[in-house]
């Protein structure tokens, strides 16, 4: 089965092994191709597929999605050429990877042990923000959590996402924590120096995934993933962003226990598409 994982800057496409594992994978540069088309017909060069799972950066819609942040547009699976396809949100995809990380596929950031009859959260910052649940017996949920109005938690904060707003329109998380998030906040706070404007970002980060914690009974644990993340490790290692996470008021003890890591998984879209095609059905 092939697998494709289709995000704002990059496709990665591998081939499952039926045991929960894929191929070396294939990185294409979505700026390189015209269409999904195009960047198949390199993936499918030497091998044909019968049946395809698509991780998708947008909102899926049956047979249908339209990618949030790509110029790919709209991905229609029943004009693929390929006999059975299956679309998935990105970040859906990726969480049916959380029930079976072990300590070494993850950075402990804080927290305890969780709660493994209750659901998880994955936040994963990229082109765009990614947000997604896994429910025990149910499997992922797929959300657009990453479009909710971000909140401040001071004068100062609210300030840099009042200029957010007045430039976009809504001060979306996306806005401020997806790649191009540097660059945003960097202007909306008037600052050139990346460790401030880094810290600014961290401590928003945080307090989002807080938020989202508590909206969603994440007491499985909250996880963070990507390559923006990763390569920012000591920053999410500093206690001052758990503090922050957990700065919810009377609910601080709440979000405490909640396990809160890092993963560190080569290819998490891959490998959670490949846990899925290991299933039946």
């Amino acid at each position: 089965m092939l697998l494709a994982d289709i995000g704002g800057t990059h496709a990665r496409f591998a081939w499952a092994d039926g045991a929960g594992g894929h191929s070396e994978p294939l990185i294409l540069k979505v700026a390189d191709f015209s269409s999904l088309d195009a960047a198949l017909a390199v993936a499918l060069a030497e091998r044909q597929a019968e049946r395809a799972l698509l991780a998708l950066a947008g909102p899926v819609r049956g047979c249908r999605c339209t990618l949030t942040n790509s110029h790919w547009g709209e991905i229609d699976a029943e004009r693929l050429g390929i006999e059975r396809v299956t679309l998935l949100n990105d970040l859906e995809a990726q969480a049916w990877l959380l029930p079976h990380l072990t300590p070494a596929d993850g950075i402990h950031l804080g927290g305890g042990m969780g709660d493994a009859t209750a659901p998880m959260l994955l936040v994963s910052p990229g082109t765009g923000l990614g947000v997604a649940l896994h429910v025990p017996g149910h499997g992922p949920v797929a959300t657009e959590g990453g479009h909710a109005t971000l909140a401040g938690a001071d004068a100062r904060e609210d300030a840099v996402l009042a200029r957010l707003r007045a430039r976009f329109g809504h001060a979306s998380a996306e806005r401020a924590l997806c790649g191009a998030g540097f660059g945003h906040l960097a202007e909306a706070m008037g600052c050139d120096d990346e460790a401030v404007v880094e810290a600014m970002y961290l401590g928003l980060l945080a307090g989002f995934c807080g938020s989202l914690a508590l909206a969603t009974g994440a007491r499985g644990g909250v996880c963070l993933s990507g390559s923006l993340l990763n390569a920012r490790r000591a920053g999410l290692q500093d206690a001052a962003f758990h503090r922050r996470f957990v700065a919810k008021g009377r609910f601080a003890g709440w979000l405490g226990d909640m396990p809160l890591r890092l993963i560190v998984v080569a290819e998490p879209g891959l490998a959670g598409l490949a846990r899925r095609a290991a299933m039946p059905g």
